[in-house]
């Protein structure tokens, strides 16, 4: 059924708020009507380049405006937006975009020299178009916007067609394509609306790559008629002083971001007042943290969780959670996720296929109205992930007697140590309590008696003074004897992915 569709909604925003900023990048400000114009302008580009329904359009660049136009471009002929992540090394560039067969890539000129490897590597023709330049043999994005900008007649699909291409994070396998449809984005930026309670008057700070789910929020911001102001990269003192130039609302970090600024905040003396909402995912947030916000800030706080099947939130841990007066409720609201979004629907499913009691762990199943087509080119690994609609999320948790979700780990990531089970994240959250731990991660390692040896990878914040003994005997009495690290890394940061999640997998090779 035809909900909704990113081509129309833009189509209206920029009929009824024409001359309201719609973004803002590089301290320039775009409209409602020239996002709309420069999109037309780029989808008779794409027409005339042999580009239609189904056919891939591939985006390797920061975060810009042009983003915004060119997903808009996609909507209104069919095709597929594909965002690939510029962290990844020119080889697993070329294979995704051979993967794709894209026949147009639209690329930063910062990637020049990746760039001249997927001239000579990629198989095919590909049209390489320099988004913010132009070299002597590329094609400058000016030039598409030189197409007549003419209303686009409908492409021939519905809002069930695949509007986006976005990848996995890769965290525990190669990333796969994740199809996602009109409907789902649409229905997904509906609901963030909803619960977040944004406006056509908010101002949303874009920092987040857009490459990868996170893009939602952007998008929900646009269809709700308000203003995105996009930045490259994160850089505290630069972020700071933006949301005090235009009177930012609402910012969307992780929270190792939000850590920073909060020291920043410190440093420095900012006109933060403007700020009503921080939303933030990908990992917990600790209550320290919380507290100090609400002194600096009194703003309120949403915690997603979800993943790029979904599109990507399925739970929310809402405003009035993270503002409980009493301190053991708040530390125990905050090491949930929430109860459900608008549209998503979860179970805990145990090994045999029943549905967990209350407390009970097991897998988290998940339904909702972002959920992904498929994956792109993958039947096998679709059909192993969806049972009767729901899709297996490969996360354990379970939830307690208030319907607040609790995640335990990846089954990917449990290890098995000595017969026991161990789930990583409940050994982080211990260590993380402990004064000095900036971040840490834990991994399983090859041992001859154990299996594997549960073993904790530690950041320690600035001055600290921690040793293996002292996070050994940290772990005494606050965690089962078999989940306690047998073996303890000091490290100056840990790895991280395309996505900035912690790339275990990287990890598990530097130690074993």
């Amino acid at each position: 059924m035809l909900l909704f569709e990113i081509r129309r909604l833009i189509a209206s925003r920029a009929s009824c708020l024409c001359d309201k900023t719609a973004v803002i990048y590089n301290d320039k400000e775009y409209s409602y009507a020239e996002i709309d114009a420069n999109a037309n302008s780029v989808a008779a580009f794409l027409r005339a380049n042999g580009i239609g329904v189904g056919n891939h359009v591939v985006y390797i660049a920061y975060n810009s405006e042009m983003y915004f136009e060119i997903l808009t471009a996609c909507s209104r002929i069919g095709a597929v937006f594909t965002p690939i992540s510029w962290r990844m090394c020119a080889e697993s560039i070329i294979e995704l975009v051979d993967a794709t067969d894209a026949k147009v890539l639209f690329v930063s000129k910062s990637f020049l020299e990746q760039l001249e490897t997927l001239k000579h590597s990629i198989s095919g023709e590909r049209k390489i178009i320099v988004i913010d330049d132009v070299g002597e043999d590329n094609a400058a994005y000016s030039g598409c916007l030189a197409y007549p900008n003419e209303e686009i007649s409908s492409a021939d699909r519905s809002g069930e067609g695949c509007l986006m291409q976005i990848y996995t994070s890769g965290t525990t396998s190669i990333p796969k394509g994740v199809m996602l449809s009109d409907n789902a984005i649409c229905s997904h930026a509906l609901g963030h609306l909803t619960d977040i309670c944004q406006t056509g008057n908010s101002v949303y700070m874009c920092v987040l790559p857009l490459f990868h789910a996170s893009s939602s929020g952007a998008i929900a911001t646009l269809i709700a008629g308000a203003t995105v102001v996009v930045l490259e990269r994160f850089r505290p003192k630069v972020y700071l002083k933006t949301i005090e130039k235009y009177k930012a609302t609402a910012l969307s970090l992780t929270p190792s971001m939000f850590s920073a600024l909060l020291d920043e905040i410190d440093e420095g003396s900012y006109d933060l007042t403007s700020v009503k909402s921080v939303i933030y995912g990908a990992e917990p947030i600790l209550a320290k943290y919380i507290r100090k916000a609400n002194e600096k800030l009194g703003c309120d706080f949403y915690q997603l969780f979800g993943m790029s099947e979904m599109g990507p939130v399925i739970t929310l841990l809402r405003a009035e959670d993270h503002r409980a007066k009493d301190d053991a409720l708040l530390e125990k609201r905050l090491k949930s996720v929430g109860k459900v979004a608008l549209g998503a629907k979860i179970k805990i499913v145990a090994p045999d296929g029943s549905k967990c009691p209350v407390g009970r762990q097991g897998e988290i199943y998940a339904q909702g109205l972002g959920q992904m087509m498929c994956y792109y080119n993958a039947p096998d690994k679709t059909a192993s992930v969806f049972s009767d609609g729901w899709y297996h999320t490969g996360d354990v948790g379970y939830l307690d007697e208030d319907n607040y979700l609790y995640l335990v780990g990846r089954m990917s990531d449990m290890i098995i140590s000595g017969g026991e089970n161990v789930y990583p994240k409940s050994v982080e959250e211990c260590i993380l309590a402990l004064d000095g731990v900036e971040n840490v991660a834990v991994v399983g390692l090859k041992d001859d008696h154990l299996g594997e040896a549960v073993t904790a990878v530690i950041v320690k914040a600035p001055g600290a003074e921690l040793d293996e003994a002292t996070v050994r005997n940290w772990c005494k009495g606050k965690i089962a004897g078999f989940m306690k690290p047998r073996k303890v890394f000091f490290v100056n940061e840990l790895p991280v992915n395309s996505t900035g999640k912690i790339d275990k997998r990287k990890l598990t090779e530097m130690f074993n």
